[in-house]
């Protein structure tokens, strides 16, 4: 009798276990505070261009904040072409010439070690 008891309050404790660690959640448990991601208000962020499509040579606008203070700071990307011709930048605004071979795609900014994405730009034909 004493091992029958003794047996089914094991299985008391191992069926409650078991039942305890099959339970699932409500919401997703949160990652600590200090292992979240932050939003870095520094970075730069292209906003948009104006115009949004266009052919090699032309000159164009580039919206957004946190940009490089000088020209040579500033590397802008279509796609995987280099501009060349930086006119004009300053904290929020960047002119640049689309450069020849440049093909539809997102805009890349560089400055530095690090790249940020733009949105797509449209290369028209030249005619």
């Amino acid at each position: 009798m004493k091992t029958s008891r003794n047996l089914s309050a094991l299985f008391l404790i191992a069926a409650t276990l078991l039942l305890s660690a099959c339970e699932q959640p409500v919401y997703p448990p949160l990652a600590p505070q200090d292992a979240r991601p932050m939003y870095d208000e520094t970075a730069p962020e292209i906003s948009y261009v104006l115009p949004s499509a266009g052919k090699p040579g032309m000159l164009i606008r580039i919206f957004g904040k946190n940009f490089g203070a000088e020209k040579a700071d500033n590397l802008i990307w279509f796609g995987n072409v280099a501009a060349t011709s930086v006119e004009a930048v300053n904290g929020t605004e960047i002119r640049v010439t689309v450069p020849t071979g440049a093909k539809t795609g997102e805009l890349y900014l560089t400055i530095g070690d690090k790249t940020y994405k733009g949105p797509i730009f449209t290369i028209t034909s030249a005619e």
